[in-house]
C-alpha cells in the first residue's frame, strides 16, 4: 500500500509539474478549480514536492485525468 501511494505521489508530482511547464502559472488556477478545495497556491507547492496528505494527490491526479481526457490544458 505505501508503495503504491508514494509511487501515486511522484506520477502525479511529475504530471503536475509537466501540465505547469505547458500552461504556465495561469494553468494552476485553471486546475485548482478542478480539484474542489485544493488551491493553486497549494498546487505550486505540491510541484516544490512539497509533502501532502494522499487524499490531495489523488485530487489532483483526477483532475489531470479529466483534463487529458478532455485533450486540452485549459490554457490561458
Amino acid at each position: 500500500m505505501i508503495d503504491a501511494e508514494v509511487e501515486l505521489k511522484r506520477t502525479t508530482a511529475d504530471r503536475l509539474i509537466a501540465y505547469r511547464s505547458r500552461s504556465g502559472a495561469g494553468g494552476l488556477r485553471a486546475l485548482a478549480a478542478r480539484c474542489r478545495g485544493i488551491h493553486a497556491e497549494t498546487l505550486h507547492r505540491m510541484c516544490m514536492l512539497e509533502r501532502f496528505p494522499i487524499r490531495m494527490w489523488r485530487a489532483v491526479s483526477a483532475a489531470l485525468d479529466e483534463i487529458e481526457k478532455e485533450g486540452n490544458d485549459d490554457e490561458n
